[in-house]
């Protein structure tokens, strides 16, 4: 007589699945973006230039961009105070002309300009200190 073996059924192994779905859910996250973009209206002009264009005219506001803040009117203040200011002379001004600290981070300046950016009508002129 012929005893037969019998069987146990394995259970499914969820191992590789669970594999194949970490490695799709990294590939996704490291081939999508997760940054804004935006466009800036920037004009350039040189240094020259911006001083005629502050000396002849009395509706364009010159700033410097620090790494600590923004220099309006030999004054260093912060962004918020400099939004304030803005926003009082908005009716007469213009338009900013900036010049930018050498120490200043790209990401500081994109900042600013973006602040700049934020009031209606208003041009930004950025100097080419060179």
């Amino acid at each position: 007589m012929a005893l037969q073996r019998v069987r146990r059924r394995r259970r499914a192994s969820i191992t590789s699945l669970i594999d194949v779905i970490f490695l799709l859910l990294l590939f996704f996250m490291l081939s999508s973006t997760f940054s804004r973009f935006s466009e800036l209206s920037v004009s350039g002009i040189s240094e020259a230039s911006a001083q005629a264009a502050t000396s002849s005219e009395s509706t364009i506001m010159a700033i410097e961009i620090l790494p600590n803040g923004i220099r309006l009117e030999d004054e260093v203040v912060d962004d918020i105070v400099f939004r304030t200011r803005v926003d009082a002379q908005l009716a007469t001004l213009s338009g900013v002309t900036v010049r930018v600290d050498d120490a200043v981070k790209t990401q500081r300046l994109v900042d600013t300009l973006l602040l700049l950016n934020s009031f209606e009508g208003l041009k930004i002129n950025l100097v080419d200190a060179s």
